[in-house]
């Protein structure tokens, strides 16, 4: 049960001259989230952008003669979105995505997420990426820039959703294909000293295995100082349609930074807004990720703030059935401390079954700088068949690479 807390909640140490950012949340020209609807168009065209239209659920458009746009989404009275496009076109859309970067990067910091083609700032709820996308009138490349209110993701979540509605009282804090991470902010307790008492949670559509242990929602006891931009974990239950499967508490729950960019920073920032003491400190992320170039023999299967996943098509051996055995890597782009010394990707051999989508891990090796560091078997329960994690990228490009070499 530990092990399984522990895996689907990760709260790094840093070492206590980590750097925290100030409690101040990102903003669209300084407009706070909660300013009403009328008031935001108003602000917007004193800024120079002429107001262009609105939609029958209140979304505004703002466009200039240079073509550059301003985008806002609403939920009801609530302004949850800003896109900006800018008026850079052809050959001058490269040049003013990094002029931008290098201006948000001196204004908010690393990025925690730096793709060549984006980058994203996040501080607990609120967000702002700059990314180069095609134009939705003529495919050509421009300048996105999109900030997110507090709100954003909790609004998504309720249009649409791969879960049943939310539970009433809780609010999302992130949405991943699969899973999506909530906060209990009806019922947050005060403690001594200032620190605040509630409850998290981690669900998935499908259910999964650790070991002898399947479930399909993990849910976290914690605390939250938001003043110094911490949270600790008191313990933690499974579940599997609705039911406690088991419950753990830490020997001693130490208090761990809330990371920019992390579930643990996104849900202390949802309980400190729900108890008045909003938005919460968080630590800048140090380092910051950032991946290099994809080895040679390897392809990338999916990449995002999290990690990259690479494939090694090479490997791919048929072993009859439609199981395949193959190696993929995992890079986390950012190195960290284990038993062995710094690591920073971990190597996977690994079988899979294109005919069921089930798999099963065969060995691990850990690596640091292309080198690797420490070669040991999967963890105990890893060694046995189990459904696919929900959103792996195995099953689509392995089996389709076996596909494709089928005669």
């Amino acid at each position: 049960m530990r092990r399984i807390l522990s895996a689907f909640f990760v709260l790094p140490c840093l070492a206590s001259t980590a750097a925290s950012l100030p409690a101040q949340e990102i903003r669209f020209a300084g407009i706070p989230w909660e300013t009403p609807v009328d008031s935001v168009r108003a602000r917007i065209e004193a800024l120079g952008w002429p107001f262009h239209t609105a939609t029958p659920s209140g979304d505004l458009a703002f466009v200039r003669r240079d073509r550059a746009e301003v985008n806002v989404y609403v939920d009801g009275s609530r302004v949850i979105r800003f896109v900006q496009i800018d008026a850079a076109r052809g050959a001058g859309v490269e040049a003013r995505f990094r002029a931008l970067v290098d201006s948000l990067q001196a204004l908010l910091g690393e990025p925690i997420d730096q793709r060549p083609e984006m980058r994203v700032w996040e501080h607990g709820l609120t967000s702002l990426s700059v990314a180069v996308i095609p134009d939705a009138h003529t495919g050509k490349g421009t300048v996105q820039l999109q900030w997110r209110g507090p709100a954003f993701l909790d609004a998504m979540e309720r249009r649409e959703s791969d879960f049943p509605s939310l539970p009433a009282g809780w609010t999302t804090v992130r949405s991943a294909p699969g899973s999506r991470t909530l906060a209990n902010t009806s019922q947050v307790e005060r403690r001594v000293g200032g620190v605040l008492a509630a409850v998290s949670r981690i669900e998935y559509v499908n259910a999964r295995t650790v070991g002898i242990v399947q479930f399909d929602g993990v849910e976290f006891r914690m605390e939250f100082d938001c003043a110094a931009g911490r949270v600790r974990v008191m313990g933690g239950a499974v579940y599997l349609r609705g039911q406690r499967k088991s419950f753990d508490t830490p020997a001693a729950a130490a208090w761990v930074p809330a990371l920019a960019g992390t579930d643990p920073a996104r849900v202390l920032d949802a309980v400190c807004r729900a108890a008045g003491q909003g938005p919460a400190v968080v630590t800048a992320p140090a380092p910051v990720r950032s991946f290099g170039p994809v080895p040679p023999g390897w392809i990338v299967m999916s990449e995002d703030v999290e990690a990259r996943r690479l494939l090694q098509p090479g490997s791919i051996t048929s072993l009859g059935g439609g199981v395949y055995a193959a190696t993929m890597m995992v890079e986390s782009g950012r190195p960290s401390t284990s038993a062995y010394g710094p690591v920073d990707a971990t190597r996977f051999d690994f079988e899979f079954n294109c005919a069921n989508g089930q798999m099963r891990m065969k060995r691990r090796v850990t690596r640091f700088r292309g080198r690797d560091v420490h070669n040991e078997p999967p963890p105990p329960g890893f060694d046995r068949w189990a459904p696919a994690p929900d959103n792996s990228p195995v099953p689509a490009v392995l089996c389709r690479i076996a596909r494709e070499r089928t005669p």
